[in-house]
């Protein structure tokens, strides 16, 4: 019986992985945590550190790049409105260039032209238009006006330009100066134009 027991024993010990005591193998537990060195007294609290750090500078990394691309992504839509804006104040001044030249003649030349000659077809994307005061509140409305009609003083060097005019005494050239902003009030471009009477 000794010996039985003592068989059953070594043929245990044969399948027992090593680094397994034998009341370990029984239990199915396994003791090489015993086995593995343990650290010194100065790097137990390294390893922790390295890893706050690590995530610490991932973290900042991150949180970067965010917001970069946000201000990429805002970059490029005001960017957007900048060059829609530009567009459509160009073809503004375009159609009040090829009106007819109106005299001074007590009221505000140009005042059904300047409704006339905004750009309603061939509009970007989501962009809408009207005379400044009757748009929408979005990035994507656009009003435009004459803002201001200037006549020449008849002098030449250098030539300038009043608001004043005189029934009946209109010099023969104007300075217009259009205008363009957007119904959140981020975008407001102006451009001069100058009319002469043929």
């Amino acid at each position: 019986m000794v010996r039985l027991h003592a068989r059953a024993v070594l043929r245990y010990d044969a399948i027992r992985p090593t680094g397994v005591s034998r009341g370990a193998a029984r239990r199915g537990v396994s003791d090489r945590s015993s086995d593995t060195p343990r650290p010194e007294s100065g790097e137990r609290g390294e390893m922790l550190l390295e890893l706050l750090m690590t995530t610490s500078i991932v973290s900042i990394c991150v949180i970067g790049l965010v917001g970069a691309l946000g201000s990429n992504f805002r970059f490029s839509a005001v960017s957007r409105e900048i060059n829609n804006a530009d567009q459509l104040l160009s073809r503004y001044a375009e159609s009040l260039a090829a009106v007819a030249y109106e005299p001074c003649a007590g009221s505000q030349p140009y005042e059904s032209a300047a409704v006339e000659a905004i750009p309603s077809n061939d509009l970007p994307k989501r962009v809408a238009t009207g005379p400044s005061g009757k748009i929408g509140t979005t990035s994507d409305d656009f009003g435009l006006a004459v803002e201001s009609v200037q006549y020449w003083q008849r002098d030449t060097e250098p030539a300038t330009f009043d608001k004043s005019c005189d029934a009946g005494s209109d010099p023969g050239v104007q300075r217009l100066v259009l205008v363009i902003e957007n119904g959140d009030a981020t975008i407001s471009r102006r451009v001069t134009i100058i009319k002469a009477a043929s």
